[in-house]
């Protein structure tokens, strides 16, 4: 019995460690996610800075 109990608790505990390691590689692709929106959007906002200054200067070449 001793032996099967310790065997139980060693199988748990590498079970809990697989189950850390997967929510860390979840928790990375969140952040790789979330990374990945903000520079989208800062591309946005660099792209439309760029046109509304391209406007302008047409605007004022005109």
């Amino acid at each position: 019995m001793r032996g099967r109990r310790e065997r139980t608790a060693v199988a748990g505990k590498s079970r809990r460690r697989a189950f850390r390691r997967r929510l860390y590689r979840r928790r990375a692709l969140a952040v790789l996610f979330a990374a990945a929106c903000i520079l989208f959007l800062l591309a946005m906002v660099f792209c439309g800075l760029a046109s509304l200054a391209a406007a302008l200067a047409a605007a004022f070449a005109f």
